[in-house]
């Protein structure tokens, strides 16, 4: 086979990547065969091979080059990040997280081949949040907020948890036909979560059953 410019190379992979890419996400892993990846860009298998090791070696590069296109890529995600009034921003960051998962569906099912097929080993570096929390606007105000004492848990911990209940919500809806799996609309889901995460869900009334619940009179005991 002749050698290929350089520039061609690069265009042969970007088509191959793609085609693989497209095949993954529909029918899973082990169901593709590099010869009908080969073929929907008009090559052999053994010219596919020229350039991908092995099978793997393609799913790493497809995962590889959907990584690098969203971290270059201008998100909502990453424009609410930069302007961040983490903890009194939840709705934005639900919005943000929303657009990324519904503009990206083919990643996150990449993600979820690589989980059956491979254990998340070619995911495993890039999860989220832990990807985010040295983005350095989102870091400044986690510094912030810790200083200034606004939570009863530390801030990094504190997003961690936030981000991910609005990336499943958003996740199941999107990926797993959720159609609405709170039972309300998402304004109504991300207004509730934002109620849980930064008052509580129980009352007045509820935390004072909680402490009479958590230390309960002593038998005999007339106080």
């Amino acid at each position: 086979m002749p050698r290929l410019k350089p520039e061609t190379r690069t265009a042969v992979r970007t088509e191959i990547e793609a085609a693989a890419l497209r095949c993954f996400v529909t029918k899973g892993y082990a169901a593709t065969t590099t010869r009908e990846i080969a073929v929907a860009v008009g090559l052999t298998a053994g010219a596919l091979y020229s350039h991908y090791a092995s099978k793997e070696a393609l799913f790493a590069a497809v995962v590889a080059r959907y990584q690098s296109r969203l971290a270059e890529e201008e998100t909502p995600l990453r424009t609410a990040l930069a302007r961040t009034r983490f903890p009194f921003d939840v709705p934005e960051l639900a919005a943000a997280i929303r657009d990324l998962i519904e503009s990206h569906r083919e990643f996150w099912l990449l993600w979820y081949v690589d989980v059956i097929e491979f254990d998340g080993a070619h995911f495993r570096s890039q999860l989220a949040p832990k990807a985010l929390l040295g983005q350095p606007e989102l870091r400044e105000r986690l510094d912030e907020i810790a200083a200034e004492g606004l939570l009863t848990l530390e801030p990094d911990l504190a997003f961690s948890m936030v981000y991910m209940h609005l990336f499943n919500y958003f996740l199941v809806e999107t990926l797993f036909a959720g159609s609405l799996h709170y039972g309300v609309s998402h304004d109504a889901a991300v207004r509730a979560v934002a109620t849980v995460f930064l008052d509580g869900m129980l009352t007045d009334r509820g935390r004072a059953r909680r402490a009479a619940e958590s230390h309960p009179t002593p038998p005999g005991d007339s106080r």
